[in-house]
């Protein structure tokens, strides 16, 4: 995780890199599911540095996220899942913002009353 210097969290994760993940992989094979009001995109307008010692300002950080849905398709089976990407805050004693982490949360509803994995990349 990144260190606070200066009233800025230093080295934040790009939200687009964590979009990025979300984009299904075999293309060919997965649908977004058509259920209105089920998907909640986000459009992140914070603009973001690559560079090493660039800084997020702690005024700007959030907690906001976006989730999709989607199926992937096999040869004898269908998996809806969903993916939800944006930001966690690690905060101090004082709820001071410390450092942010972008994450994207794969995750499957429990088929048969067998519990589904559940994926994260940080």
């Amino acid at each position: 995780m990144s260190q606070r210097n200066a009233g800025t969290l230093r080295h934040p994760l790009v939200l687009l890199f964590g979009l990025l993940l979300a984009v299904p992989l075999c293309v060919g094979a997965q649908q977004p599911v058509q259920a209105a009001g089920a998907n909640t995109p986000y459009i992140d307008r914070i603009a973001y540095s690559v560079k090493a010692d660039a800084g997020l300002d702690a005024s700007v950080a959030n907690e906001r996220s976006a989730l999709m849905h989607y199926q992937w398709r096999g040869k004898q089976d269908t998996v809806a899942y969903s993916v939800r990407t944006g930001h966690l805050i690690a905060r101090d004693a004082a709820g001071q913002p410390q450092a942010t982490l972008s994450y994207v949360a794969y995750t499957a509803p429990a088929r048969n009353g067998k519990p589904r994995p559940l994926t994260f990349f940080y």
